[in-house]
């Protein structure tokens, strides 16, 4: 892979790749308060919270997997609950997370994140500042994921003040896990990238895989370009918790923190073998070299997928045809609708 192209791919592993958040080689450890009497589960067989019946009262909620309490003593102060059957690492959570906050709330910025121990399964917890409606807002929650499930459990105190994080965080210490640690899984066999539901069909004869130590991340190189200046990759989660809006938007901010003059020439909703995708097409520098860069955004039931081909502005003519065949061989399972190629000017 020329250096111009890894230096594309060291951005956008910035994606997927695992929060670097300072910790103590010993995790500390937390249990559940002995007042919190009261087992309230999230999702039969997964998870469930223990709840402090004096402090905490449940409120009526119609959506299934979604708790939420409302603080007794303190105005303002609540739990939201987010159970989810689907997973992603736990340690990449957190820019699904921040991705998702960032899109109701532009200024949302993490001011605490610390790995934990809590009632003995590991969890991530994250501190993040934002403002809604010219309010300030200050959320505090833990956040895991396991082998078939997703939690967050996300607490939220009105105003900037923390005097009340105590309180908060003895609710949270009431999460109990009862899932499995996930594996990441990703298999590349002779033209087909498979990733649970998500799958990537690819010509062999002219896309060539490149293994990385990331097991969502896969990188190909076009095997007719002499120069080896054409490239693709593949970014996948197991996570639905982040929308294919703020997917998108934040996948181009991390191009334009690669290249800070890196536009937006065209992009689209479009489908793909039934599959609802952001369509993006980016003309970007890196390296001093003129790159273009398409590219599918998904996300769904079936987690999320990024699908990307690179190339020289000065070889796109003649590889074009070559990555629109690559990104049109993204396959979802969620769909029902006969799955066929297509091509991009009949993507609808």
């Amino acid at each position: 892979m020329p250096i111009w192209l890894f230096q594309v791919a060291a951005s956008l592993l910035l994606l997927t790749a695992p929060c670097a958040a300072a910790h103590s080689p010993h995790l500390r450890s937390f249990t559940k308060s002995s007042s919190a009497t009261k087992r309230v589960e999230a999702l039969a067989g997964h998870f469930a919270v223990w709840v402090d019946e004096s402090k905490w009262k449940q409120d009526k909620v119609d959506t299934a997997g979604v708790l939420e309490f409302s603080s007794v003593n303190i105005v303002g102060m609540g739990v939201k609950v987010i159970a989810e059957d689907t997973g992603v690492p736990t340690d990449r959570l957190r820019e699904l997370v921040l991705a998702n906050m960032k899109n109701a709330a532009p200024d949302a910025k993490i001011k605490f994140e610390e790995k934990r121990i809590v009632n003995g399964q590991p969890v991530l917890a994250l501190k993040i500042a934002e403002t809604l409606k010219g309010i300030p807002v200050t959320c505090f929650g833990y956040y895991y994921s396991g082998s078939s499930s997703t939690i967050q459990v996300m607490g939220y105190m009105i105003g900037s003040a923390t005097r009340d994080i105590e309180e908060l965080t003895d609710f949270l210490n009431g999460l109990e896990i009862s899932d499995e640690h996930l594996p990441s899984t990703g298999m590349v066999s002779s033209g087909l990238l498979r990733f649970n539901s998500i799958t990537v069909k690819f010509d062999p004869a002219k896309w060539e895989w490149e293994e990385t130590d990331d097991p969502g991340k896969f990188t190909f190189t076009n095997s007719n370009s002499g120069s080896d200046d054409v490239g693709a990759m593949v970014l996948v989660e197991r996570a639905s918790s982040i929308t294919i809006d703020a997917l998108a938007k934040f996948a181009v901010s991390e191009f334009q923190n690669l290249d800070p003059k890196a536009r937006i020439i065209y992009r689209k909703k479009c489908r793909v073998n039934g599959a609802k995708v952001w369509y993006l097409k980016i003309a970007a520098e890196v390296d001093k070299t003129p790159v273009m860069i398409f590219g599918y955004c998904y996300a769904g039931k079936a987690g999320t997928a990024q699908v990307y081909t690179i190339a020289k502005k000065s070889e796109l003519p003649e590889y074009e045809k070559d990555c629109m065949e690559f990104l049109n061989g993204l396959v979802i399972s969620e769909q029902v609708v006969p799955r066929q190629r297509v091509n991009q000017e009949h993507l609808v």
